[in-house]
């Protein structure tokens, strides 16, 4: 019964250690790509393409907000450009959905981690590369 004590203790503090402020609403800038398997090991010629993937997405902005909405814009200096804006679902804590209503497609991104500083993610079926994004103020 001790054990169990312990146990339901230990696990109920887990529960509720994880901070209110991990929500994927915010804005999120790129800074990365990551490997979703460490062990795994890209060969020079993809490492190089990963780096200039990196180039591309540098500036890039995920905005989510409240009302189910995100938006995605490139920042360059103090100037921003829209680039579009979707409806998304949260469904799972590490499933959301993005749903364009101009054509009616589905996307579907996990998310590998979120906190309240940090989100990785990555857009099915690429499971490889995870995106990292940090959180930014308004």
């Amino acid at each position: 019964m001790k054990y169990f004590i312990i146990l339901t203790t230990i696990l109920l503090w887990v529960a509720c250690s994880r901070n209110s402020n991990d929500s994927i609403v915010g804005r999120w800038e790129f800074e990365k790509f990551e490997a979703s398997d460490k062990k795994f090991h890209l060969a020079d010629s993809l490492q190089e393409l990963r780096h200039q993937m990196e180039r591309v997405n540098q500036g890039l902005i995920f905005s989510f907000q409240k009302d189910g909405k995100l938006t995605t814009f490139r920042r360059s200096g103090n100037s921003k450009t829209f680039i579009s804006s979707v409806d998304y679902e949260h469904k799972a804590k590490d499933v959301v959905i993005l749903k364009d209503t101009s054509d009616g497609t589905t996307t579907i991104v996990n998310i590998h981690f979120l906190s309240n500083t940090t989100l990785k993610l990555s857009f099915l079926p690429n499971r490889y590369d995870i995106g990292v994004f940090r959180k930014i103020m308004p």
